[in-house]
């Protein structure tokens, strides 16, 4: 469905619920005759083709088994030691990953097929079931028309002819509103399986593809699970796109400062600070930093929050939360922009002395992580009752004045969790975000708004939560943003507002 097909469709199904709202027995006929002609095309989508399209990628997936077997076999064989990567990665490691890379297509193909099967299924019912009521619609108003089948109006049967339009109208407005939400839910599987393709973001670049295999493949705590990646797809785009527009003289620089990582976590990190914007002498220095520490120090220093993971957010034992009631928008912002900007993380961390033992300790962590709370909190909350926490724009405009180092603006969005037509683009949209690389800040609450929580992952129908009230990573399904049934993910029940990068 294109987005001239949803806004097509949004603006039908409002002209509908205004034409029900206005319905009585003397405007009753004239409302017949023009929802005939509004409701003339049936939903989008062509079930025999889009079957077909799901057929192709279930031939696709029977297909990437073999060819990475192949592949992984190549890597285990005695390749010569002298064919080298980029960053130094030997060629069984570096075709070893393709492998993988290749391997890890097979069950995505099949998540498009069930996802595009499912799709056609309910496009045919949903055509079949306008065809019924289009029809019904003009019997109605043949009826209505008509007395012993000559051409006058019935006054006796204007009664009866509200009453079944009033059903009828009601049934064409929920076979539409079924194809939006049918659309939505295949827009999300693709968007998720388009995110997992974190490699393809760096397709275009003039990087060595041997970094761009190796590199993307990096799990924060080593292990690559859900959108765990140290090099999420929108950092591993910006990485790339500002290595291409880099000098001569600078590319040698990065080139040579990739080279000399001692790992390729270490590598992603550094195409991560990269792609946070900094200045080439401070990614270098960033780099000497990290240089000489394992993976473990990197991914405690320079991960405060792992989406592949679920339960409490911790540095040293010490829960990573908002440090009193009203700084949830800012202790949002702060594990957003450390997930983003790997040197923000680090200064959290350390505090610019890495090598002090007091500097690194639990106490002294929690208590920047409090200090920076305090002054996003000040910065976002000018003149605003302090009661009442951040207000929507300060968070956004706080977010904003960062947007060098994020890759985007932000904007506000008010989402209504009783309507449709206002959650389901606002889920859709904040899913197609996290499934980029980005991550997104949900105002929840129950009566009324209350408290913020950071979107960080998608993996199937479930979203992965930070709720900074708790410290607690967390999984909430899809359907259940939808329904107001938020809960522990984000202590309360609704969605009222997303922040959406632009």
């Amino acid at each position: 469905m294109t987005s001239t097909d949803y806004a097509q469709l949004s603006t039908l199904i409002n002209r509908l619920r205004q034409l029900l709202s206005a319905l009585n027995p003397a405007n009753a006929v004239g409302t017949v005759s023009t929802v005939l002609q509004m409701i003339s095309e049936p939903p989008p989508g062509d079930p025999d083709r889009i079957e077909e399209l799901a057929v192709a990628f279930g031939v696709a997936a029977g297909d990437v088994g073999p060819i990475a077997a192949d592949v992984r076999r190549l890597g285990t064989g005695r390749l010569p030691e002298i064919w080298q990567g980029v960053a130094g990665a030997s060629a069984a490691e570096l075709v070893t990953a393709t492998g993988g890379l290749i391997e890890a297509t097979g069950p995505q193909f099949i998540r498009v097929r069930a996802a595009l099967d499912s799709y056609a299924t309910e496009v045919r019912a949903l055509r079949g079931r306008h065809e019924e009521l289009h029809g019904a619609l003009r019997d109605a108003w043949h009826d209505a028309t008509h007395v012993a089948g000559l051409p006058f109006p019935d006054p006796t049967a204007l009664d009866d002819l509200v009453r079944g339009l009033t059903r009828l109208v009601t049934g064409c407005i929920e076979v539409y509103d079924r194809s939006i939400v049918a659309a939505d839910a295949l827009a999300i599987v693709l968007g998720d399986v388009t995110g997992k393709a974190r490699a393809g973001a760096m397709a275009d670049s003039t990087l060595p593809p041997a970094g761009i295999v190796l590199t993307t493949g990096i799990g924060i705590d080593g292990n690559l699970a859900g959108d765990n990646a140290v090099l999420a797809g929108a950092q591993a785009s910006r990485a790339a796109d500002r290595y291409d527009q880099l000098g001569p003289e600078d590319r040698r620089r990065v080139d040579e400062l990739l080279a000399q990582a001692p790992s390729q976590a270490h590598r992603a990190y550094l195409l991560k600070a990269l792609a946070a914007g900094h200045p080439l002498d401070d990614v270098v220095a960033f780099g000497r930093t990290i240089n000489g520490r394992d993976e473990a120090w990197l991914h405690r220093h320079l991960s405060l929050v792992d989406p592949g993971q679920t339960g409490s957010a911790t540095y040293d034992g010490g829960r990573l939360r908002q440090f009193n009631d009203v700084t949830c928008g800012s202790m949002t912002t702060v594990v957003l922009r450390s997930i983003a900007d790997p040197l923000y993380a680090l200064y959290l961390t350390t505090g610019g002395e890495p090598d002090d033992p007091k500097a690194v300790d639990r106490d002294a962590v929690l208590q920047r992580l409090a200090d920076e709370q305090q002054a996003t909190y000040e910065r976002s909350s000018r003149n605003w009752p302090d009661q009442l926490g951040t207000p929507p724009w300060g968070l956004v405009g706080e977010l904003n004045d960062h947007a060098g180092t994020l890759g985007t603006e932000y904007e506000f969005r008010l989402v209504d969790d009783t309507d449709a037509g206002s959650v389901n683009p606002a889920l859709r949209d904040a899913v197609a975000a996290v499934d980029a690389g980005h991550t997104v800040p949900v105002l929840a609450g129950d009566s009324y708004p209350a408290h913020y929580v950071l979107l960080v992952g998608h993996e199937g129908s479930d979203l992965v939560v930070y709720n900074p009230g708790s410290g607690v990573v967390g999984r909430v399904d899809e359907d259940d943003f939808r329904n107001g049934n938020l809960g522990a993910a984000a202590g309360f029940a609704h969605a009222n507002g997303v922040a959406l990068p632009g």
